[in-house]
């Protein structure tokens, strides 16, 4: 999982002061998602550090806690035995501290030497391994995206899998996970409910502070917020997901606004970016710009949070007021659908606040009622969020942390 699902609990804990003891513990594949613009840009197995130091948003959060975060080699099937050896090496000099003293690590899923390591920990000094299911879903949303994509296009249920830990932090108890995905394993594990993985006040307020210094000087005043995803993939029920069709329309309807409005993408780890570069030439889109910036710092700046296939970051913006537009410029996008095969609602319907579906005329409507609008313009209920988008109590993460450390 990406390391900015953790942060906010890692930042809240922190200013509580009960964390002194705690490792936080990433391998680099857990955060192919913050890959960032740089030479190691196309490496399988970037360095989590360097992600960390080009990343200002996630370094800033880092260094605000003061607490030892701990990254370690990722090991892959495709290294040689040599490089095998190399890096467990590397990872036993990062993770010696697990030979000496009590230690309560905070991870996701771990093997080999890692996993040796927690053990030994554990059988010596009466260390533990709390196992991190943090997801930045609002459990409504969650299960509508689960049910619209199992029906109508095949997908299986995700697992939850409570296993080989001392305990579980989660986004959602066992019986909210049950309502979306399939629930599994050990009864005797404690599973505790944190909430929403990005709703700590700690975190917030940081975005909120940092407002758009960390933006790149390319951007715009005012700009539309696109998170980028995978342009194609062929769903279990062989359904054939092609984005180009569907970009190259809407990128056309951006045009006309260039004078007033950019468009900020960001690229997601899975986006071809060879083909996204042919579509925006296809499409004359003009006024653009890419973006390495952390999404919440988008998103906080944005006019609007757009896209055509959906996001888990639908629910971010929505959770910090910024207006939401899924826009349906083809039938073979994700929706959820009627008997006739119409589109009736978005798979992400519960944090969407525009779903549009193949009416240029409106979409330009709500974009130019946005151009006049502050950005995170949306005011929504304190009352739902806080229902919707909890997260623990200071008080309750002391209760929870307490036990192990």
């Amino acid at each position: 999982m990406p390391i900015d699902n953790l942060l906010p609990l890692i930042m809240q804990v922190s200013s509580i002061g009960i964390c002194n003891k705690i490792t936080f513990v990433f391998t680099e594949k857990e955060d192919q998602s913050l890959l960032v613009e740089g030479e190691d840009m196309f490496d399988p197995n970037p360095s989590i550090d360097i992600l960390l130091q080009e990343n200002s948003c996630l370094n800033e959060a880092i260094q605000s806690c003061g607490i030892r975060v701990v990254t370690v080699p990722y090991i892959s099937h495709r290294h040689s035995k040599l490089m095998v050896f190399w890096l467990r090496l590397v990872t036993l000099k990062k993770m010696s501290f697990f030979l000496f003293g009590k230690v309560v690590s905070i991870g996701d899923r771990f093997g080999g030497l890692i996993s040796a390591l927690i053990r030994f920990n554990k059988i010596v000094y009466g260390g533990s391994f709390i196992k991190n299911r943090l997801v930045p879903f609002d459990l409504e949303t969650a299960v509508q995206n689960s049910s619209t994509l199992e029906k109508f296009f095949g997908r299986s249920r995700g697992s939850f899998k409570v296993e080989n830990c001392d305990a579980v932090v989660s986004t959602f108890t066992r019986e909210e996970a049950r309502q979306f995905q399939t629930v599994t394993g050990d009864q005797d594990i404690p599973v505790y409910k944190i909430g929403y993985a990005r709703g700590g006040a700690v975190w917030h307020d940081m975005i909120v502070r940092n407002g758009r210094k960390n933006l790149e000087a390319d951007i715009r005043e005012k700009y539309v917020f696109y998170p980028l995803a995978t342009l194609d993939r062929v769903e279990s029920d062989g359904h054939v997901i092609d984005l180009e069709p569907s970009m190259v329309k809407v990128f056309k309807i951006f045009d006309k606004f260039a004078e007033n409005l950019q468009i900020v993408f960001r690229y997601h780890p899975t986006t071809d970016r060879d083909k996204f570069a042919s579509i925006l030439q296809k499409s004359g889109l003009r006024n653009y710009a890419i973006s390495y910036a952390h999404p919440h710092e988008l998103i906080q700046n944005a006019q609007c949070t757009f896209s055509i296939s959906g996001s888990s970051l639908f629910c971010d913006a929505f959770y910090l007021g910024s207006p939401v537009i899924h826009y349906i410029a083809n039938d073979d996008l994700y929706f959820e659908k009627d008997e006739n095969g119409n589109a009736v609602a978005s798979h992400m319907q519960p944090v969407v606040d525009h779903f549009i579906v193949k009416d240029p005329g409106k979409l330009e409507n709500v974009l130019r009622d946005l151009i006049a609008t502050p950005p995170c313009s949306m005011k929504r209920s304190e009352e739902m969020l806080s229902k919707r988008f909890p997260f623990a109590r200071d008080e309750e993460l002391v209760q929870i942390f307490e036990k192990f450390i």
